[in-house]
């Protein structure tokens, strides 16, 4: 049986506590395999539906400015934060979460991907789906979900 060796690791957060645990199972993982570990948050602007005039669609790009370098800057706390010796990086990517998350871990061929699960009920499930439920469906790669709360916590 040949041996697997994770090299890169890539954990999505969304600053939510299950989230701040996916990073912590992450970063132990990382540090315990050596590897790298890449911390990625997918910032989805707000887009205007209606059209709007020139001056409301600076106002909405200021806005977007400010919330992405807010999240830059909470992304960059976390990973600071994290124990010594865990090689981790953080980027920030524009685009809707399943999507962003799977692009960077095409980027940076990550050879696993580390999410937290949310705990949608049932119906939220069936009709929207979660982030983690998409990129673990969508994968071309092991998706590890750390549930909201239990072991190893």
């Amino acid at each position: 049986m040949p041996s697997i060796r994770y090299r890169s690791l890539l954990v999505g957060v969304d600053f939510s506590a299950t989230s701040k645990r996916a990073l912590q199972h992450a970063a132990a993982l990382a540090a315990e395999l050596h590897a790298r570990l890449e911390v990625v948050h997918v910032f989805n602007p707000m887009r205007p539906t209606l059209p709007f005039s020139a001056p409301s669609r600076d106002v909405i790009a200021q806005l977007n400015h400010e919330a992405r370098a807010e999240a830059k800057g909470q992304l960059d706390a976390w990973v600071e934060a994290l124990p010594e010796g865990v090689n981790a990086h953080a980027t920030v990517v524009t685009g809707k979460p399943p999507e962003g998350i799977l692009k960077r871990a095409n980027a940076v061929s990550a050879d696993i991907v580390v999410l937290g699960e949310q705990g949608h009920n049932l119906a939220e499930s069936i009709l929207i789906g979660s982030t983690a439920e998409r990129v673990a469906r969508k994968a071309r790669r092991p998706v590890l979900l750390v549930p909201k709360s239990g072991r190893g916590s």
